[in-house]
């Protein structure tokens, strides 16, 4: 619980929350731009005084370039989070002196998610690191630190 506990606080000392909201926000802000743009550029309505931004019939079209744009960036925005993730773990490790606790926790989680994605699926799709990643760099961080045992010995 040790590990957990530690990980979720690299969240909080770290402002990953802070971090993911701007991502997000200048993606979405990028996107309604992109989406005044092309509506700006569709040809005026019949009445030739307003623009076709103004006329409900764009929502379906303003919707379809919105939702591209976010599949588009989806990768960014989960990259991050698999970013956020990582140094997450890393704080963890650090702070819990657990990385046993750790890998046993991830194993816990194997119901939730394939441990082992393609490197394809993994970019596209997850927020979080696999689990078979996490659980490798937890021990190579124990490797790395043997005088310091993970093992809950204090």
């Amino acid at each position: 619980i040790r590990a957990v506990v530690a990980h979720e606080i690299g969240h909080y000392k770290h402002n990953h929350l802070l971090i993911l909201a701007a991502v997000v926000a200048v993606l979405a802000g990028a996107g309604l731009w992109l989406v005044d743009r092309m509506l700006g550029a569709v040809p005026r309505s019949r009445d030739r005084q307003s623009p076709l931004v103004q006329n409900p019939a764009a929502i379906p079209l303003a919707h379809l370039v919105f939702i591209t744009f976010t599949l588009l960036t989806t990768p960014i925005i989960v990259s991050t989070e698999r970013w956020v993730e990582v140094d997450a773990d890393a704080y963890g490790l650090q702070l819990a002196n657990e990385p046993d606790g750790m890998a046993k926790a991830l194993i816990r989680t194997v119901d939730f998610r394939a441990s082992a994605p393609s490197p394809v699926e993994e970019t596209l799709f997850y927020d979080h690191p696999s689990i078979a990643r996490r659980i490798r760099r937890a021990m190579e961080w124990k490797r790395s630190h043997p005088a310091d045992r993970g093992d809950g010995a204090r």
